[in-house]
């Protein structure tokens, strides 16, 4: 169906596959989940040979792009359950993320590279394609979406108690970024009566107070980056997690509901 171009009549075909799966509690096998990559593949194949003409033909591509999503997003449930590997497999996670990208859903993006624990350096090739933006001062105004999605992805990787990749991705995003002196930035950021919050220094930080248990930091490290922070809400359900692993602190009643969401 794929390779005649019959994508939503596949989509059906393939979401209902993976719920007679679950229904059955069919084991996910290698075999199996080299099956859900093939189709995944077929997919981007049938989606690739489509060129719009028209607004309107624009938005039925959209429209078959976001079922591909769908069903990459049921094909991972599917391997939570019924696989070995908690959160689902990471093959099928890098391809959602690399759907999620294509399709400008950043944020979800950096989620499913975290959890397929994507080579940090071929995460930081994909932020940097991305505009650089005026400032990274959050004093001045919004930071640019590059630096945003680093925090977005050292924060989830620290969720997941991931200090490593965490680490990586922070390195390499430093080594690539040759505009900024990141320990320049660093002192700056410490020095009392001049803050300068800038994304890549508040990373440095975490990374570091968490390595070090230091929970006094942790409470004032967020507390100097509020203004980023309210500007990202997505962002406090991971450091509320990472709050409540790493030191121990409670977050907020309303918080728990999140956080237990968050993936």
């Amino acid at each position: 169906l794929l390779s005649r171009g019959y994508i939503g009549m596949a989509n059906q075909l393939s979401t209902q596959m993976i719920d007679a799966m679950t229904e059955t509690r069919l084991t996910l096998t290698d075999g199996i989940l080299d099956k859900l990559c093939e189709v995944d593949s077929g997919y981007k194949t049938a989606l690739a040979a489509i060129t719009p003409k028209t607004p309107e033909e624009e938005d039925e591509k959209f429209r078959l792009q976001k079922l591909l999503m769908t069903f990459l997003r049921k094909a991972i449930k599917y391997s939570d359950d019924l696989g070995t590997i908690r959160y689902g497999d990471m093959r099928l996670h890098s391809r959602l993320g690399q759907c999620a990208w294509d399709m400008e859903e950043y944020l979800e993006a950096m989620m499913e590279f975290a959890l397929a624990e994507e080579n940090p350096e071929t995460v930081v090739d994909l932020l940097f394609q991305l505009p650089k933006g005026d400032n990274d001062n959050a004093a001045k105004g919004p930071v640019s979406l590059r630096d945003s999605l680093l925090t977005h992805g050292v924060v989830i990787f620290i969720s997941l108690e991931n200090l490593r990749d965490a680490n990586s991705l922070l390195r390499a995003f430093v080594a690539k970024d040759t505009e900024r002196d990141a320990q320049k930035l660093a002192t700056n950021y410490m020095m009392k009566g001049k803050k300068h919050p800038t994304h890549v220094a508040f990373c440095g930080s975490l990374i570091r107070i968490c390595e070090t248990d230091a929970a006094p930091l942790f409470s004032w490290i967020l507390k100097s980056f509020n203004v980023e922070l309210n500007r990202h809400p997505d962002l406090k359900p991971y450091t509320a997690k990472i709050g409540r692993l790493y030191f121990n602190i409670q977050p907020p009643p309303n918080m728990l509901n999140m956080m237990e969401n968050m993936m």
